[in-house]
């Protein structure tokens, strides 16, 4: 006789059905076939497998994402034959372990994003902070030293510019103190050096001028009391 096309399916067609359904990625219809499968048959550990894929939007178990959450995910391990239940684990294990990966590499990328932007000492030492998080990962240990380089550059460049307006309004002390505290950095050696003098002579013209008011004064009294 020929086959009832309005007989119920069995659930091994509907199984076969389903991912079907899930090359097609008709997600909906795919999930209804696992569905009626598990209603007919609640052990059958492909048909759980097939409501994982169809919840997740995974044509493949290879599409998967993070499945461990998944209620269905319990379901089929709780079902699965050894193997099914081997694989899943698996699935598992490599899904989480490419996630942890991917937000490593995500912070690895946020990091070089910050130091290609930064243009101040503390962006510099926000991105060394943001890579050394990153331990051995790729060139994280290489990439907090050239943060730090260039964070201790932009703090000196900082002080000299402060020196040099000192020394430009003549004020001699404070700008050799600056100076001095870049030693060995550009001109800061000669500059000190230069404020140095320059501080000597203003306090022997100062020391001059004082002397010379005072006689003045002296004279100024004596030729009064005549």
């Amino acid at each position: 006789p020929a086959p009832n096309p309005n007989a119920p399916l069995s659930p091994a067609a509907l199984v076969k059905q389903g991912f079907e359904k899930l090359g097609q990625k008709n997600w909906e219809e795919a999930d209804g076939c696992f569905a009626q499968a598990l209603e007919k048959q609640p052990e059958n550990d492909m048909a759980s497998l097939g409501r994982l894929l169809a919840q997740f939007r995974c044509a493949t178990p290879k599409e998967l994402q993070d499945i461990s959450q998944s209620e269905y995910y319990a379901k089929a391990l709780q079902s699965a034959n050894v193997t099914v239940k081997k694989y899943l684990l698996s699935s598992v294990k490599q899904i989480q372990r490419k996630s942890q990966l991917d937000k490593i590499e995500a912070a690895y990328l946020q990091a070089c994003t910050v130091m290609t932007a930064a243009a101040s000492e503390a962006q510099y030492r926000q991105a060394a902070q943001l890579f050394a998080k990153l331990n051995d990962y790729k060139d994280s240990r290489a990439q907090v030293q050239e943060c730090l380089k260039q964070a201790e550059n932009l703090r000196k460049d900082g002080i000299y510019r402060t020196a040099i307006k000192a020394m430009e309004h003549k004020k001699a002390a404070e700008a050799a103190a600056l100076f001095q505290q870049l030693p060995g950095w550009r001109n800061a050696d000669t500059l000190a050096q230069q404020c140095q003098t320059l501080q000597a002579n203003q306090a022997h013209r100062k020391g001059r001028r004082v002397k010379f008011f005072r006689r003045a004064a002296i004279t100024v009294a004596v030729v009064a009391a005549l």
